[in-house]
């Protein structure tokens, strides 16, 4: 028979509680786990809280807990507790990664994108955080989204080479061909004659490469009517670079100019920011109108705000400035409402032969529905004082086919 001293005996017993603790806790993550992964999360909540009880502090736990209720739709909850787990532990990037994925499911898409940034920041290494984000921004339609894949995908395959998710699928290289189709009214003050015109744009897509569109429509204002056909074109030249260009071509137009064309340049930077710099020239029968537009956008989750300042010249006139505001937010997919201010000096064609510079104010919204798959609906509105001369209100529809 060994004898033992009695120091060698406690620390004996310490040892092997403390040896039969972690094997518990251990078979006790896996029961948490297994119930999760069968979808049972009222079990799963019910070990995670019997062992909270146990440790208050115990942050896989809680990382579980709150993950558990956001499974069971209990989305305020399970936010709150990740925003506590990021308080405490800023540096932990599972706690980042969980909230994103969170925000996902809410359909908060915006928001999630903000959180993977910062997750790549602390763990630039984590696969699945750069997965995600990869999804998320393919299924965004404003610009700077565009932007940010793109360098995405410049560093997922230096990261990731041999991964198979952010390589495009076969399907994906095909172009998307779309349809729109739609109409706007206008009524003119002063008891002058409405506004009216219906058009047709057919588009074709290539992924991370460009659009391309040709459009027909006719415009009817002062009785009269104009047939006209636009081509136009935007770029990716780089992953923060993108241009287009635009030409309309009338012939023997009665109020529209008879060469209408434009270009514009834009980078996206740095947390959201996007410039754009746009020419345009419109060349009437009696007159020519020149102007140039710089535009400064910023995208902070689902939302876009842009300010926009123009310089208007009528050919043997003095420069005339322009501004206007810009606000949208893009709170599904394809799905997006808007609002937008000007005001400022105008040079318009304000009857047949008639074009003039005057002092403008406005006010609009849109907005675009993704209806199912293939059919989107697009709408505006809106009032617009031309001078004293007359005020416009109008009003349109467009449905677009993608094919």
């Amino acid at each position: 028979m060994i004898m033992r001293a009695p120091g060698q005996v406690w620390l004996l017993a310490v040892i092997l509680l403390v040896s039969g603790n972690a094997a518990l806790a251990d078979a006790s993550l896996r029961a948490i786990d297994n119930a999760i992964a069968t979808s049972d999360y009222d079990y799963a909540l019910e070990l995670i809280d019997t062992q909270l009880a146990l440790n208050r502090e115990d942050t896989a736990l809680r990382l579980r807990r709150a993950r558990v209720l956001g499974y069971r739709g209990e989305f305020d909850a399970a936010l709150k507790s990740l925003n506590e787990l990021q308080r405490e532990y800023p540096q932990d990037v599972d706690h980042v990664f969980a909230r994103a994925q969170l925000l996902t499911r809410q359909g908060r898409d915006g928001e999630a994108i903000d959180d993977l940034r910062r997750a790549v920041a602390l763990a630039p290494d984590y696969e699945e955080v750069w997965q995600l984000r990869y999804t998320l921004l393919t299924r965004q339609l404003d610009e700077s989204a565009e932007f940010e894949l793109q360098e995405l995908l410049q560093e997922v395959a230096i990261r990731f080479p041999r991964a198979e998710w952010w390589r495009p699928a076969a399907t994906d290289s095909a172009p998307q061909w779309t349809i729109l189709v739609g109409a706007g009214h206008e009524n003119l003050s002063n008891d002058a004659p409405s506004w009216n015109r219906q058009f047709v744009e057919v588009s074709r897509e290539q992924h991370a490469t460009g659009r391309y569109r040709i459009g027909l429509s006719r415009d009817e204002r002062f009785g009269n009517s104009d047939l006209s056909v636009r081509l136009s074109g935007d770029y990716l030249l780089a992953p923060d670079w993108s241009a287009g260009a635009d030409i309309t071509l009338i012939s023997d137009p009665d109020f529209q100019p008879e060469l209408n064309y434009s270009g514009y340049v834009g980078r996206s930077l740095k947390e959201g920011w996007v410039v754009n710099l746009r020419y345009r020239r419109r060349e009437y029968e009696t007159a020519t109108v020149s102007s140039t537009t710089g535009v400064v956008e910023k995208y902070v989750g689902d939302f876009r705000i842009a300010y926009a300042l123009g310089l208007s010249h009528l050919h043997g006139t003095s420069d005339s400035p322009n501004h206007s505001l810009a606000m949208n937010w893009y709170y599904s997919d394809r799905s997006s409402i808007g609002l937008t201010l000007n005001t400022g000096k105008e040079t318009e064609a304000v009857g047949p032969g008639q074009v003039l510079e005057t002092e403008v104010r406005g006010v609009s919204l849109s907005g675009r529905r993704k209806l199912s798959d293939r059919f989107d609906l697009q709408w505006w509105l809106g009032l617009h004082d031309q001078g004293d001369i007359y005020r416009r209100q109008f009003l349109g529809m467009a449905v677009s086919i993608r094919l």
